[in-house]
């Protein structure tokens, strides 16, 4: 993981130095994010329940569009079950901007990158992750925005690393825990305040 971050940071000091009129573009964003499931030894399937995810991006103009990063945090359970996730993404991404009226903007992009996932069953791993998403921009003055916006973020998940968990109450076996897929599937939908400098 500490390898790749400063290439992802190399790749976007490039952009920003070979445009240097450019503006960057700050974003703290807040929502909600769903999706993932894990699988007991008893073939009982239980979802990551939602939670609340936080997230900034760091962008700046190229071309038709903007290039940045996208970091996010976001700390869940299993329904039902006694275990936490933590997963925190860092993705660099690209989106097209589209004027559709006066102050408005949609956009559409997509973004390749990293996951931690650190979860109570399996320890810390970092994998491979996409995202792909679309929103809204409405920009009150020269400098301030807000955005919505609906992602998808995938993680290449091992589901062989497994770990030991605690049954519902009332169920009794051996308990053994791993993701469901290869490929661990999120939805996010997210406000946020966009900040030009």
């Amino acid at each position: 993981m500490m390898k790749k971050i400063p290439f992802l940071l190399a790749i976007l000091s490039t952009a920003l130095s070979s445009h240097s009129v450019a503006s960057i573009y700050v974003t703290p964003w807040a929502g909600v994010i769903d999706g993932g499931e894990v699988t007991l030894s008893s073939e009982a399937t239980y979802n990551i329940e939602h939670s609340n995810l936080f997230a900034v991006s760091l962008d700046t103009d190229f071309d038709k569009g903007r290039i940045g990063l996208f970091l996010s945090r976001q700390e869940s359970e299993l329904e039902t079950l006694n275990a936490n996730s933590q997963i925190a993404y860092t993705l660099f991404q690209s989106a097209i901007h589209y004027d559709i009226a006066s102050n408005w903007q949609s956009h559409l992009g997509a973004g390749l990158g990293v996951s931690i996932i650190d979860t109570d069953w399996s320890g810390t791993d970092t994998d491979f992750a996409a995202s792909v998403f679309t929103g809204l921009e409405y920009k009150f003055s020269e400098n301030i925005a807000i955005s919505g916006q609906i992602r998808w973020l995938g993680t290449v998940v091992d589901n062989q690393t497994s770990g030991i968990c605690q049954l519902p109450a009332g169920e009794s076996g051996s308990c053994v825990i791993r993701f469901k897929t290869d490929w661990m599937n999120q939805f996010a939908a997210l406000f946020g305040i966009v900040w030009q400098f």
